[in-house]
């Protein structure tokens, strides 16, 4: 074989192999990139539970205030009534019924003002967990596309050194071929030693 074609297959060969280790390096990378990406989901998730679970707080601390704030009118109201009854006055009628009517009013606008900001928080706390669960379907679409992308970069690291080496040994093979020898049949490769062997009639034996 001649040193042209051995360096024709060499190249090819390392063709090839730089070909599927491309192929390999750019799988390692991408499911690298698919684990960072489910790691971001599982972090995301995580945070979508502490956010639902601020909605929960968010109530909780909602109806400890309004319970409060129905204790302390209670305590007020009944403070009015025994003053009024200390001095005298029926806190059915006239000043301290009015004064009684303008306490609760007072307190009824308080706890409202309570309940509200409770779902106001809650709502906030479930917005933020949504947007999250979002962010986190998003993180898991990247992590599957750049895991299909490893599979391709295999895959087609793998095709593109068989091609190579097909293609180079085709070429190889031609150029074995095309080699003229020194017997009189002409086209066939008469081998490094064709001049000696083909004066003993053993020329394109091999």
């Amino acid at each position: 074989m001649d040193p042209l074609t051995i360096m024709m297959l060499a190249g090819t060969a390392l063709g090839g192999l730089g070909k599927l280790v491309g192929g390999s390096m750019g799988q390692e990378i991408a499911d690298l990139q698919a684990e960072i990406g489910r790691t971001n989901v599982a972090n995301l998730q995580r945070k979508a539970g502490l956010e639902r679970d601020q909605a929960g707080y968010a109530y909780a601390q909602g109806s400890l205030a309004e319970s409060r704030t129905r204790a302390q009118l209670d305590r007020v109201m009944g403070g009015q009534t025994a003053f009024a009854a200390a001095g005298g006055l029926d806190p059915t009628t006239g000043s301290p019924l009015l004064l009684e009517g303008f306490t609760a009013a007072q307190g009824a606008t308080d706890v409202a003002l309570i309940r509200a900001n409770a779902l106001t928080g809650a709502a906030a706390a479930y917005s933020r967990s949504a947007s999250t669960m979002a962010d986190a379907a998003t993180a898991a679409g990247q992590a599957l596309a750049a895991e299909m992308k490893g599979d391709q970069d295999m895959v087609a690291g793998i095709f593109g050194a068989a091609s190579t080496l097909l293609t180079g040994a085709g070429q190889a093979w031609k150029g074995l071929g095309g080699t003229g020898g020194a017997s009189g049949g002409g086209g066939g490769w008469t081998g490094t030693y064709g001049g000696d062997l083909g004066r003993i009639g053993l020329a394109g034996v091999y």
